[in-house]
């Protein structure tokens, strides 16, 4: 399970409260809409709302929170700037529900504040929450990379601030600079492999 938008693609809105709409360039404002949440870890999901109803998509923006963000360490300022043309921001409330276990998704998303709990749902029993994670880590790798569906489902555990990427604009950037995504892309897979060895690590403490 992975945890876990651009060069001016236009992506359809999304059916839950995260931002994948335009690109992080246009000046527009866009509203997302929110979906039931949980208040808190194993409860069952209350409603939502977004923190300030509006995603925001500057670039300059996008870039600086990224750059106050543990996960630029290793970018340079330029190329944090370059990134932030890629990405769309969205802020959300305590219980929105980032994405639904099941659903079809490409978006990454990039949390740069608050916690986001990490649930699987069981039959006849409440949700059961596999992990939390915060700023600096990422949600979706996987969805990113193959759009497959969503193993968990993610849950605002506090306020949140993510920075969203999906494959559209994702293959944009690799189209118009290359150098910018394999660098962006290296990075992804070196988590992607710390969360398989401390997987496997927690397996093989538990056997």
């Amino acid at each position: 399970m992975a945890l876990g938008s651009f060069g001016k693609p236009s992506v359809p809105a999304k059916p839950v409260a995260k931002a994948s709409a335009q690109p992080a360039a246009s000046a527009s404002k866009g509203t997302a809409p929110s979906k039931p949440g949980a208040s808190k870890p194993g409860a069952a999901p209350s409603k939502g709302t977004t923190l300030s109803s509006e995603v925001e998509r500057n670039a300059g923006q996008c870039a600086t929170i990224l750059e106050e963000s543990k996960w630029a360490i290793g970018f340079s300022w330029p190329e944090i700037q370059a990134l932030g043309i890629y990405l769309t921001v969205a802020r959300l409330v305590k219980g929105t529900v980032i994405f639904q276990e099941g659903s079809s998704d490409d978006t990454l998303s990039i949390i740069t504040s608050g916690t986001i709990s990490i649930l699987k749902e069981v039959a006849g029993t409440p949700p059961k929450v596999l992990a939390s994670v915060g700023a600096g880590q990422t949600l979706g790798e996987m969805s990113l990379v193959d759009g497959g569906h969503r193993s968990a489902t993610a849950v605002a555990a506090t306020e949140v601030t993510l920075l969203n990427l999906t494959r559209n604009s994702l293959d944009l950037m690799i189209h118009e600079k290359p150098a910018l995504a394999a660098k962006f892309i290296f990075k992804l897979s070196r988590l992607l492999s710390q969360r398989l060895r401390m997987t496997s690590s927690n397996l093989a403490d538990r056997m």
